[in-house]
């Protein structure tokens, strides 16, 4: 050991290229010790002649010596080439192993002349080579895979591949027509040459690859390979049998190439009813880098012009965002490029549901666009949007809103419902600083209906006591529609000026609804104070009124609530019967089912029956649905039993 060592130190030393070529000449016989010194004396002395020894008996070597072979085969360029040409030796089958095992994609020209040219035994491993450094490339999975070589490596390695697809018929291998396809879709021009004449043999084994589609580098393939007519059928029929799990995602990776006319042309031929899984539920459980092909095959394929548009619009339920920021453009181009066309009238009315979208960034482009497009329902939207979550499309929809957003939340206001109403008023509030000062001057205008609209919008965004001084006066106008709105938006307010005001309107205003609205204003205030004039009013009042009172009573609980209900039940007069019927209705009193019940068999007024009969049967679904929630399995499995009793006096 000592002694071979010391040889090692001393042929450092030595220049004699002489003992470079005695060395080469050891190395078969060499034992492994002796190998590895020999090895690394050739690889550091950097003789091209002699390193040909290194690749000529590299099969020979031990595992750690061919791993330092290996490190050092970039340097072995001459002797690599050398190696390859000794064809009666186990030089070839080394390069191959070299190159393979090195990743040294700018050798691959020398496999690919041993496919052509090197021994019938060898075409196999050779294509093996080319497709193993394909595939470094262009790893699988290739979606979340960065390639592991440069330009130059890849153009190396694409030319090789193109002149062994070129030299099929003289090899037939083919792990090539996979290394080509693993490539894809990075342009070939050589190998597109060449497939593109129907005699080649290769145009056989790559209709064959496709149509068995067990590959994913030949799915993969399928779309760019739509550009060699001799195969866009066979193409075309391997997309149709892939399905919707994992097969098509090699497939819908190359949605970039959709829009080359070629491949548009050629997917005329598809249908969606060819590839199911555009809309398939299991389409939300796709990984995103399938999913985000989804809207361009979406255009590409043919389809009914709403067909298209309802495809896109389901993307937005995806859990990826880019998926959905994908679908939300290519509704946007449609919109832009088909407003005229009927069919794409309601696209606005799809892209406002990105608005909503989770992702801050997808909502804020949808409502830009809408914007921008001035859509009819941009207001209502705007209205929704000013609260929402992210502080960017708030403030966003705020500056759209507040230049114009009295006037048309005021135009607006009999379309909204009570939430929108609610919602809307609260953001302008916040939004605009002059909304009470314009709200006011609607109140002090001369038109009824104006101020009657200010009126219901005071009351309903509870701004009573900002408006109190013209509420007061308001309340003391000659029109009793006037009187009585205002004495329903006191309600909101809460000083003593405003609850005499009610209790006065409630105890001697000559108009029921004015008396009516008293009460209501009256329940807002939770007063106590009135309770006699309640109960007078329970027994003695018009209708309205009298419902109310009676209401009221039933919300302080006082006894004589119910009493003062079964008198207006039996009340002689129809209307009375009916108001009756209606807060019997409104309150849930099932208490009184049995009363309502004979209301609906003997009331000899038909209306009243019928609204009887409508009340009842309510009541009935209510008191099952209550037994069924009530008489469910607890988590021991024993059935819970209520017992309805009767509200307390």
């Amino acid at each position: 050991m000592a002694r071979i060592h010391d040889l090692y130190q001393l042929l450092q030393t030595v220049g004699d290229t002489s003992v470079d070529r005695a060395m080469a000449a050891a190395l078969p016989t060499a034992d492994p010790l002796a190998a590895q010194l020999i090895v690394l004396l050739l690889l550091q002395r950097q003789q091209p002649e002699d390193q040909i020894a290194v690749v000529l008996h590299f099969h020979r070597l031990p595992d750690e010596i061919q791993a330092t072979v290996i490190h050092h085969a970039a340097k072995l360029y001459r002797p690599l080439r050398e190696a390859s040409t000794h064809t009666n030796s186990d030089g070839p089958a080394n390069v191959v192993a070299i190159v393979r095992r090195s990743g040294l994609t700018k050798l691959a020209y020398l496999v690919a002349d041993l496919l052509r040219q090197g021994p019938a035994d060898l075409r196999a491993d050779a294509a093996d080579c080319l497709l193993e450094l394909a595939q470094r490339i262009a790893p699988e999975p290739w979606h979340d895979s960065s390639p592991s070589a440069d330009v130059e490596a890849v153009i190396y390695l694409q030319n090789a591949v193109e002149q062994a697809v070129a030299l099929y018929r003289h090899h037939k291998q083919p792990q090539v027509l996979l290394a080509m396809a693993t490539l894809a879709p990075r342009p070939m021009p050589k190998a597109v040459e060449s497939l593109s004449n129907r005699q080649t043999e290769a145009v056989e084994a790559v209709r064959h690859l496709l149509a068995q589609a067990t590959e994913p580098a030949i799915r993969r393939a399928a779309v760019p390979l739509m550009l060699v007519p001799p195969l866009t059928a066979a193409a075309l029929d391997c997309v149709r049998h892939c399905d919707g799990g994992g097969t098509i995602g090699q497939v819908m990776s190359q949605y970039p190439l959709l829009r080359i006319g070629p491949i548009a042309v050629a997917l005329r031929r598809l249908s969606d009813l060819d590839m199911p899984w555009l809309t398939d539920a299991q389409a939300d459980r796709w990984p995103a880098h399938q999913s985000r092909g989804l809207p361009d095959w979406i255009m590409a394929l043919p389809m009914q012009d709403q067909q298209r548009l309802d495809a896109l619009a389901r993307l937005i339920r995806l859990a990826d965002p880019m998926t959905r920021l994908a679908a939300l453009r290519r509704l946007m181009e449609l919109q832009e490029q088909e407003h005229d066309d009927p069919a794409y009238a309601g696209v606005n009315n799809l892209i406002r549901n990105f608005c909503f979208d989770a992702h801050p960034a997808v909502a804020t482009i949808a409502l830009r666009h809408l914007i921008r497009m001035r859509w009819a329902g941009l207001p209502k939207l705007l209205l929704q949007l000013v609260n929402a979550e992210y502080p960017k499309i708030a403030r966003l929809a705020g500056d759209q809103l507040a230049p114009v957003g009295f006037n048309r939340f005021w135009a607006s206001w009999p379309r909204l419902d009570p939430e929108q109403q609610l919602a809307a008023g609260r953001a302008l509030i916040k939004l605009d600083p002059n909304f009470h000062s314009q709200l006011a001057d609607h109140l002090a205008g001369d038109d009824v209906d104006e101020r009657l609209r200010a009126l219901t919008i005071i009351h309903a965004l509870n701004q009573g006591e900002l408006f109190e001084e013209a509420l007061l006066t308001l309340a003391q106008d000659e029109d009793h529609m006037i009187v009585s709105a205002a004495i329903k938006a006191l309600g909101t307010a809460a000083s003593e000026a405003a609850h005499e005001a009610i209790a006065n309107a409630m105890t001697h205003h000559p108009d029921s609804r004015v008396r009516a609205n008293a009460v209501e204003a009256l329940q807002q205030h939770k007063s106590v104070r009135h309770i006699d004039q309640l109960v007078a009013m329970a027994e003695q009042e018009d209708n309205r009124p009298r419902a109310n009172a009676i209401q009221a009573l039933l919300d302080l609980r006082t006894a004589d609530a119910l009493k003062a209900l079964g008198m207006m039940l039996q009340d002689d007069r129809a209307m009375h019967r009916t108001s009756a019927l209606w807060l019997v209705e409104t309150a849930g009193l099932i208490q009184l089912a049995r009363t309502v019940a004979e209301m609906s068999i003997t009331d000899p007024d038909r209306s009243v029956k019928q609204r009887a009969n409508r009340v009842i049967h309510e009541m009935i679904d209510a008191m099952a649905s209550k037994a069924t929630a009530d008489t469910a399995p607890t988590a021991t499995g024993t059935p819970q039993t209520q017992t309805l009793n009767p509200e307390p006096s």
